[in-house]
């Protein structure tokens, strides 16, 4: 696959100052409630890209409630019972606002307190708490002078501010954070970073194209803090968050990302000893000096974990061990470098033609890019695009795999002897690829469209309840094969596969540029093949609990040509 282009950022990204004079822009003429319903739209998708929010899901809709102090609740992905609760305010000027604010907060937790005592554990007497609930502050406004007049004052919110920063729950971001954190998203969906200079420990060891050398992680952080995650483009996975990279040890299973962390903060002088380290493959190795290497378009493509662990760890500054290798054949040394680490082997094949990087940086120059109707970006239309409109690579993934698969069905338990390794070739090869993936994001598009319409009332509770699987975040594959229903169901392809490669693109194009003419014939097609699920499953005389537990096991062995003829009966 060809190198995606470098490009530059934006008019209204370039610094803080041109970011809050485009915002105060895009608010002019509006009223008091206009613009706190607009600046909470922009929090509400900021918030799952900062340190903090990464743990959380994503709000489903505001929950906007000016009295209460609290704009928008998100609950977190491991632990049921804690949420992250945000007030957002676009401009603070005074330390009254703060502790306007932070008394708001302790009401709120309060009036909520009683609610949680009843959720917490009895066990043999003994209460167990559940989490505590974070809480977090967003403006555009740069407010760190009246942030520390505020912690110096004696307001008589102080006490339950002083409770929630003791215990690391309160989260304040000025705008100075909201513009490092868009202007780092643009960069990691538009922006490869053209090189970079690393500088080593020591002079490194060198043969032939290969340079080992050792690495201080301030180093990483500082690369990491110029890049973004443009700098893992070619790494098969992305970031899986702090409590990721699960593996059985002794019995248990223990996150490898904490233990990383926790060699950084307790003994980072083992960083290098219990640390296998990255690998960064690059076009060209430039020796600026005996220790300072300039490194032409890098990329990270095995220690994307341990990269980012450093990052986001707080304090440690160790070393790691760093392969620098100088070749064009990314994928070979990617693949490579990762056989090592504990991913499957179809993931690892499927990233040769598809992975999270390729899907966001092919969406950033496609279609979809971040003009508004005017033709102009604005950090709007940037956020649509970016946050609220964002590509879901785990379902795009699935419908991929069920596209080039000798049956659609195998997007739900995936088996790699029914890929269509030939069809995966003519892909790969297609100078037009782009194309390809374009109408895939598309559709994809779409069928949110279409699910949001079955969530919001379209179904009666019972039913919402029992195919819930369909709209659960981690649950891509089911909402996939839907996808699939449709796209097979509108080309009027009947036996549920494609001859070649050739014919597959035609087809997708084809629809595409049909389904774009005419959204509504993919939502409907869409609605369809939900109903025609469903009146499968609902055929069985078991009881819920049982259709429960069978479901997974009954959709991955549903006739897939069966369902495209029940559909063109709906």
């Amino acid at each position: 696959m060809k190198k995606m282009t470098v490009n530059s950022f934006p008019e209204f990204l370039k610094d803080y100052g041109s970011f809050y004079n485009h915002l105060q822009g895009l608010m002019d003429g509006l009223n008091t409630v206009e613009i706190g319903n607009n600046f909470a739209d922009i929090v509400e998708f900021l918030i799952p890209h900062t340190d903090i929010g990464i743990n959380y899901n994503r709000a489903v809709k505001s929950k906007k409630s000016w009295d209460k102090g609290v704009d928008l609740k998100f609950s977190h992905k491991m632990i049921e019972s804690n949420e992250l609760r945000v007030q957002s305010k676009y401009t603070i000027s005074k330390v009254d606002d703060i502790d306007a604010i932070i008394s708001k907060f302790y009401e709120y937790d309060q009036l909520n307190s009683k609610k949680d005592q009843q959720l917490s554990l009895s066990i043999d007497d003994d209460i167990v708490p559940i989490e505590k609930h974070h809480y977090a502050i967003v403006t555009a406004s740069k407010i760190s002078s009246i942030l520390e007049k505020y912690k110096s004052s004696s307001r008589p919110t102080i006490g339950f501010f002083k409770e929630l920063d003791s215990e690391k729950r309160i989260h304040v971001l000025d705008g100075k954070d909201a513009f490092e954190i868009i202007r780092n998203s643009y960069k990691q969906a538009y922006v490869r970073p053209a090189y970079v200079d690393i500088t080593l420990k020591a002079a490194p060891i060198i043969e032939n194209n290969i340079y080992i050398g050792i690495v201080e992680c301030n180093e990483i952080k500082k690369i990491y803090g110029e890049t973004g995650d443009s700098i893992f483009f070619e790494n098969i996975r992305e970031w899986l968050g702090p409590d990721g990279g699960k593996v059985k040890s002794n019995g248990q299973r223990e996150a490898v990302n904490q233990a990383i962390s926790a060699t950084l903060s307790k003994s980072p002088e083992k960083m290098l000893e219990r640390n296998n380290g990255l690998v960064i493959r690059t076009n060209e190795i430039i020796n600026q000096s005996e220790r300072k290497l300039r490194l032409m378009l890098p990329s990270i493509v095995n220690g994307c974990q341990t990269t980012m662990t450093i990052v986001h760890a707080p304090e440690g500054n160790g070393c790691v061990l760093v392969k620098f290798i100088q070749t064009d054949d990314s994928w070979e040394v990617a693949k490579s470098a990762n056989f090592q680490t504990n991913i499957s082997r179809i993931e690892m094949e499927l990233a040769r033609y598809i992975r999270p990087q390729v899907v966001r940086i092919l969406g950033a120059d496609s279609n979809y890019k971040v003009a508004s109707s005017e033709g102009e970006v604005s950090v709007h239309s940037l956020l649509d695009r970016i946050f609220k409109n964002e590509i879901r690579y785990e379902e795009i993934k699935s419908i991929f795999v069920g596209l080039f698969s000798r049956s659609p069905i195998n997007a739900i338990n995936v088996i790699y002897s029914e890929l269509r390794v030939d069809m995966l070739n003519d892909f790969e090869q297609d100078p037009d690829y782009e194309k390809m993936l374009e109408s895939l994001f598309l559709m994809h598009l779409k069928s949110m469209e279409a699910m949001e319409y079955l969530k919001d009332g379209s179904l009666k509770p019972e039913v919402m309840a029992l195919f819930q699987r369909f709209w659960k975040e981690d649950k891509p594959a089911y909402r996939a094969l839907l996808s699939l229903l449709a796209i097979f169901n509108l080309a009027d392809i009947q036996d549920g596969k494609f001859n070649s490669y050739k014919e597959l693109k035609e087809v997708i194009l084809g629809l595409a540029k049909e389904v774009d003419g005419k959204p509504s014939i993919f939502v409907d097609s869409y609605i369809k093949s939900f109903k025609a699920i469903a009146m499968d499953v609902l055929r069985s005389k078991d009881d819920r609990e049982k259709m429960l537990q069978s479901m997974y096991t009954h959709i991955a062995s549903i006739n897939f040509n069966n369902m495209l003829t029940t559909i063109s009966l709906l």
